[in-house]
């Protein structure tokens, strides 16, 4: 399932984010992508990118941030659901919906089993579950080394918990999609 040191294998064609970047996912593409190409009636392609994201949570239990090994450390937001949904929504095709929906609950007991907290309400005095983007890394990422690295270590006031503790904090962001908002 690997090609080189640290690249994923796709399991169908794809396509990549850009001519600059032959990944297979990120966020952006992986959500954003299928919407276009349900508009743009290209169902084929469409279910490729899906069919590669089940793929990849049938062995690793949920979708991981980008297609090389060093992502395999955080997730992508949970919405393979919700393209399978909008996939359904335009084809119908019920074959792709069956066979996707036992893996769809593997990535669904990934979220509550590794990223979900209970939170006890005192209004409502109920305890509910609810998940979370949680990175655990305390090092810089290896995709953006010199970013990480310039914004932790160059900050003086840091100590070396706290250091790490960013660390985390940066690579949550990412899992989250908010990495690149003005938010």
């Amino acid at each position: 399932m690997f090609r080189g040191q640290d690249e994923v294998l796709a399991a169908a064609s794809f396509l990549p984010e850009n001519s600059t970047n032959d990944e297979l996912q990120e966020f952006l593409s992986t959500y954003l992508g299928p919407e276009g190409l349900l508009v743009s009636e290209l169902y084929d392609i469409t279910k490729n990118v899906i069919l590669n994201l089940v793929n990849l949570v049938e062995i690793y239990g949920f979708v991981p941030n980008g297609s090389r090994i060093y992502y395999l450390n955080r997730s992508q937001p949970p919405l393979l659901v919700q393209m399978v949904k909008i996939y359904y929504q335009a084809t119908n095709n019920t074959t792709l919906l069956s066979n996707a929906f036992p893996i769809l609950m593997k990535e669904y007991n990934f979220w509550r089993q590794n990223n979900s907290i209970r939170v006890f309400s005192p209004k409502s005095k109920k305890l509910h579950t609810l998940n979370r983007y949680i990175v655990q890394n305390n090092l810089p990422r290896q995709e953006s080394y010199l970013d990480d690295f310039t914004t932790v270590e160059l900050n003086n006031t840091l100590n070396s918990t706290t250091r790490e503790q960013l660390y985390a904090e940066i690579a949550t962001a990412v899992e989250s999609g908010w990495d690149f908002s003005s938010r």
